[in-house]
């Protein structure tokens, strides 16, 4: 049986009344500004791929900003097939920015005459049309396909954009060495003059998940769990969860025991995730709590030079969430569409727990998005962290409520 909000929070608050106060009962200051620092300090480093070195320091990272709050964390460790890259396409003596498309061929090419079709990805994350540029010929018959890329929101032009594409390491790929890169270099790719040169193999490799603690006590916890993985910098895709992710673990240990939980393997579809779970991970929450991507973005509107939160994030919910509700209501002023239909992450939450575990799953994309243009300063603000922070709190209040 469950127990009622008001039991834990007695329980938590006698808990807390004992002596040796943690971090995360001290008071916390500014939330904005201190949010928009955690974002610069993910932001550090150029990607966050899965087992990489990058990698590595940004799961040091997470796992210090823990311990600063006072929880013991510990690290579940998995093994996967990583994908070892060298990628370099020359373009009249230049070299461009390029990203291959991850488990889709292992071998090694050198070629001046690849197949060059322009791809253009909905929202960031569709790839159908990759798919079938692939596939289709003449592409069947090409040592290496060059796929400059294109983003598209809603009504919008297309605009050129590098971005990176998740990939599931158990994929079966087409053999194709197949090679992302923006689209603003697609009349210079016409052109000629062109030299690429691909290699690639699987590796066996190591990554962990982050579990800390925080708060104190017995009583059924509260998960809050973000994952942490990359393709660039990704301060908007994930920065801001992240940011957003540990306030709320500081704020609601002040009222009850939390678990927190940071994946990594996130851009290769959900991978680490999915290895906890294969692990053997039990746990029986009060409520789970998802960030997942976007969840402190913003964007700027048409005439307008400051961001605003981004409109194409949504929170999934076990509990109803449309507008005449008091979910709804909690998450209109961060500009969260609410939804009772979960998917990506959160769908994997959702059946890893069972339909009696309260879940709240935030989510979401934006034009910058797996983009190297991910950048703090061009994807959220102090201001934007604060609304979007206090919108989760009274979300998550709503989701914990009897």
């Amino acid at each position: 049986m469950r127990l009622s909000r008001r039991a834990t929070l007695a329980g938590a608050a006698a808990l807390a009344s004992g002596s040796g106060v943690r971090a995360w009962a001290q008071p916390r200051g500014q939330v904005g500004e201190r949010l928009y620092k955690l974002v610069q300090g993910y932001s550090t480093w150029p990607h966050h791929r899965s087992a990489t070195p990058e990698g590595r320091n940004t799961i040091a990272f997470v796992d210090a900003e823990l311990k600063r709050l006072g929880a013991p964390t510990k690290k579940i460790p998995y093994i996967f097939e990583r994908y070892e890259f060298f990628v370099e396409v020359k373009a009249k003596g230049r070299v461009l920015e390029a990203l291959p498309l991850f488990y889709e061929a292992y071998n090694q090419v050198s070629s001046t005459t690849p197949i060059i079709r322009p791809v253009t990805l909905e929202n960031n994350v569709d790839r159908k049309d990759i798919a079938g540029s692939i596939s289709s010929p003449p592409n069947a018959k090409s040592p290496i396909v060059l796929l400059p890329t294109f983003s598209k929101f809603g009504s919008e032009e297309p605009k050129p954009a590098l971005i990176g594409v998740d990939s599931d390491p158990a994929r079966k790929g087409s053999g194709i060495p197949t090679v992302m890169i923006s689209g603003e270099h697609l009349e210079t790719l016409k052109a000629g003059g062109v030299n690429v040169e691909f290699r690639a193999r699987r590796v066996s490799d190591r990554d962990e998940t982050i579990i800390a603690e925080l708060g104190a006590g017995g009583l059924a916890p509260l998960v809050i769990t973000t994952p942490i993985g990359g393709w660039f910098t990704a301060a908007g895709e994930r920065g801001t969860g992240i940011a957003l992710a540990l306030e709320l673990a500081a704020h609601f240990a002040r009222e009850m025991p939390i678990i927190f939980i940071a994946t990594t393997g996130n851009e290769l579809e959900f991978n680490g995730l999915k290895s906890l779970i294969k692990w053997g991970y039990k746990v029986e929450p009060y409520g789970v709590v998802h960030v997942g991507a976007a969840a402190g973005v913003g964007v700027k509107k048409p005439g307008e030079r400051a961001l605003s939160l981004a409109t194409t994030r949504v929170a999934m919910s076990t509990k109803p969430a449309g507008p005449n509700t008091g979910m709804g209501a909690a998450l209109k002023p961060g500009g969260f569409a609410g939804t009772e239909r979960f998917s990506g992450e959160g769908a994997i939450w959702r059946e890893f727990l069972g339909k009696d575990v309260p879940l709240l799953s935030f989510d979401g994309t934006f034009p910058l998005m797996r983009t190297p243009d991910d950048v703090p300063d061009l994807v959220t603000s102090p201001a934007l962290l604060d609304i979007a922070y206090k919108s989760m709190l009274d979300a998550t209040r709503t989701l914990l409520a009897a």
